[in-house]
């Protein structure tokens, strides 16, 4: 997630929990004054830089666990070729503070329906956003510790959500602080019922910061976490490169099978048995291309660099390098570090010009704007900084930053994607999400 640091003011939070701390965020986005080691350093500014790599829904939908049907719909990604030149792009506002919104995180859909929005709130809770406004009673509303890094991290509805009203939450616990994928159940159309379904997975959270938060069903029905490092700076116990712990890991595990959960096959092997992909330090939105089933993880850096990994789809079993690499740079050790068997980012930016906080995005699948049709976005938390790029295994090319179109002033937490594969930008400063469109 957005990282911390201390600062000489106590803890910089880079989000506002409230807003007026949006302030304090200068210093935020790494861990620099307690790591252990830096990466080594490059000339040049911070620009970014591409660096080479070593559906349709159901119908109205049954009645879900313990609750009423959901609406009918289709979902409706595009994944014809782009068409046209990039055209200047704008924001449509669909939501605000106003709206109840006080620190939104995610905007996101449910399979096979087109008809509404939910969205993710650090403090703890889900709003619907239908019919071109903000309902009143939220969706459903937890009870966590909404602090620092620490809130509604995650939100994934199950791909059979029309049917069986299924979908799961990653939360901070209140009080300890520790990790919880937990299951609910749909009770109507726009509400959830508040008493769990059940625990699903716990995780122990050594420091407060470094939860990832991303929680995404992939294109193979599998449910994968994504969860950072454990925190502190520098992965002082090198968690993320221990395969017997969660931390610092991509994990996969089957909700279908028998309860909390089993294990599917093609899961790495010598370790924990949910582990799919290991050696994150941070990932703060991790994504599948809703049309090719690629998966992008944005990690956020220590001291140097931001970066973005793909994935191939299917293709699990990787090492990302922390905290052996920062990006594309050795790390521990800070030089002559050993690289084989990494899996190297193929997008990257410096701290030195500003930005040191990255946030994920997804790649556009929408109609509104087809010249964007492949484009993955990604931002950076403190300088509002936006880019576009087309994601390989090799490499990310034609990189174009709409920073002055979409991102000044913002502090993106996230961006959301609706069922029609349009992509939206999610801000905490100020409290806003607001449509991409061609202007």
């Amino acid at each position: 997630m957005i990282d911390t640091r201390k600062a000489s003011l106590g803890l910089a939070l880079c989000f506002a929990v409230p807003a007026s701390l949006a302030a304090l965020g200068s210093g935020c986005g790494d861990d620099s004054s307690t790591s252990s080691s830096s990466s080594s350093s490059s000339s040049g500014g911070g620009g970014p830089t591409s660096t080479s790599s070593s559906s349709t829904g159901g119908g109205a939908g049954g009645a879900g666990t313990g609750g009423g049907g959901g609406s009918g719909g289709s979902t409706s990604f595009d994944c014809s070729p782009p068409t046209g030149t990039l055209p200047t792009l704008a924001l449509t506002e669909v939501a605000s503070g106003a709206d109840g919104l006080v620190a939104p995180a995610l905007l996101t859909h449910a399979p096979g329906d087109t008809s509404k929005n939910f969205i993710l709130d650090l403090s703890g809770k889900i709003l619907v956003h239908q019919g071109g406004s903000v309902l009143a009673t939220p969706f459903l509303e937890l009870d966590v510790a909404f602090n620092g890094e620490q809130g509604l991290l995650g939100l994934a509805f199950h791909p059979d959500y029309a049917t069986n009203g299924r979908f799961f939450v990653h939360f901070s616990q209140p009080g300890s602080g520790d990790t919880e994928i937990a299951e609910y159940a749909r009770a109507t159309d726009v509400t959830a019922n508040p008493t769990k379904v059940r625990t699903i997975l716990t995780v122990d959270q050594p420091y407060p910061n470094h939860n990832g938060g991303s929680i995404e069903f992939g294109p193979d029905g599998m449910l994968y976490i994504f969860l950072g490092d454990g925190g502190s700076g520098g992965d002082p116990e090198n968690r993320a490169q221990n395969m017997n712990s969660l931390l610092g890991k991509v994990l996969r595990i089957d909700v279908d099978g028998t309860p909390p959960y089993t294990i599917p096959a093609g899961n790495m092997a010598g370790g924990a048995p949910e582990i799919w992909d290991f050696g994150v330090r941070n990932p703060w939105r991790s994504t599948f291309d809703a049309c090719t089933g690629d998966l992008y993880i944005a990690d956020v850096g220590q001291s140097q660099w931001e970066e973005v990994n793909f994935e191939p789809a299917g293709q699990g079993g990787k090492n990302y390098g922390w905290r052996t690499m920062e990006g594309t740079h050795c790390f521990n050790p800070s030089s002559g570090c050993n690289q084989a068997g990494l899996t190297l980012p193929i997008f990257e930016y410096q701290h030195t010009g500003g930005g040191r906080s990255i946030t994920g995005g997804y790649v556009y699948r929408g109609s509104g704007v087809p010249a964007l049709r492949g484009r993955y976005f990604v931002a950076d938390y403190i300088t509002g900084q936006v880019w576009s790029f087309v994601g390989s295994a090799t490499a990310a090319t034609d990189v174009v930053e709409h920073t002055t179109q979409l991102g000044n002033g913002l502090r993106i937490t996230s961006f959301g994607q609706d069922a029609s594969g349009e992509v939206y930008i999610v801000s905490v400063s100020p409290a806003r999400v607001q449509r991409i469109t061609a202007q």
